[in-house]
């Protein structure tokens, strides 16, 4: 503490100055908790939830492969080709950023990307 005083650094300084470090630790604290998870996953692989944090039962599309000689598409987490069902309904074409699947005579299209996240509209 004498080495302190010869410094000029006083009690009172040392405490305003034990104060600011405080102070600079807990904004620090605060603004780390407001960082979005880098390894959450994106939006658009997120199932779907309701208004009440639930899971919806909505088809959401995540992937699309597609080579000469085949395709395939990961909706729900499910790897899922022409003419397999998906819940209640077939998958009937895959495009290169969209599929559409069939339930009765409902045609509804499921795209990668778009502006609200998961997309998919009936026909």
């Amino acid at each position: 503490m004498d080495d302190a005083m010869r410094a000029g650094l006083t009690p009172a300084v040392l405490q305003i100055a034990g104060l600011y470090l405080l102070a600079l630790y807990c904004s620090s604290v605060s603004f780390a908790q407001s960082l979005p998870d880098p390894t959450r996953p994106p939006q658009s692989i997120r199932p779907a939830v309701t208004n009440h944090g639930e899971p919806t039962n909505l088809p959401v599309l995540q992937s699309v492969l597609t080579s000469p000689t085949r395709s395939l598409a990961i909706i729900n987490g499910k790897q899922v080709v022409p003419g397999e069902m998906v819940g209640t309904a077939r998958l009937i074409k895959i495009n290169s950023t969209s599929v559409v699947l069939q339930n009765g005579r409902t045609l509804q299209t499921l795209t990668l990307f778009s502006s609200n996240g998961p997309a998919g509209s009936a026909h």
